[in-house]
């Protein structure tokens, strides 16, 4: 399936939550408490694909059976990840989001960032001012920032200039 198939001819699955922490290089944090709430049935019955490099597979299985996490599925395809983030009604991130993901009308993107910024970032960085798009792009796409503080949320919409830009809500 082309990505241009997934964003064209691909119809959003309100059942389908897509996750992605760190890049796929982890499973912690905020968005394994989202996917530990989400596996209660609260919210209803949803299908939860969680995308991970395959050296986290055993990290993921192990959480699954002590908190009975309902994962659907843990993706490690990169073709694949695309695939469902683009049936996805809601998608999760903690970090940036890969660069063929495109957001459809009617998907709701979240980022809750993976933790405090202690080093410098964005246009701060001399060495990342040039790649800072890719992450600006990511948090851009976000309908909501959910941040654990005010110093966090400065920090993070002026290191990236999303202070006069961000549609989304904080």
């Amino acid at each position: 399936l082309s990505i241009y198939d997934a964003y064209y001819n691909s119809g959003i699955e309100d059942d389908m939550v897509y996750i992605e922490s760190r890049n796929g290089f982890d499973f912690t944090g905020n968005l394994f408490r989202i996917v530990e709430e989400l596996s209660t049935g609260k919210y209803g019955n949803f299908r939860i694909y969680v995308y991970a490099e395959s050296h986290v597979n055993a990290k993921i299985e192990e959480y699954g059976k002590k908190y009975d996490l309902n994962i659907h599925e843990v993706i490690n395809s990169n073709d694949k990840a695309c695939e469902i983030m683009h049936k996805a009604k809601y998608v999760f991130t903690d970090s940036g989001i890969r660069y063929k993901y495109v957001k459809k009308p009617g998907q709701i993107f979240v980022n809750t960032w993976h933790g405090t910024i202690l080093k410098l970032m964005g246009i701060d960085n001399s060495h990342e001012r040039l790649t800072m798009g890719i992450i600006q792009r990511s948090l851009l796409f976000s309908d909501y920032l959910i941040f654990p503080s005010d110093y966090l949320k400065d920090r993070l919409l002026k290191s990236f200039m999303l202070e006069d830009v961000y549609p989304g809500k904080i």
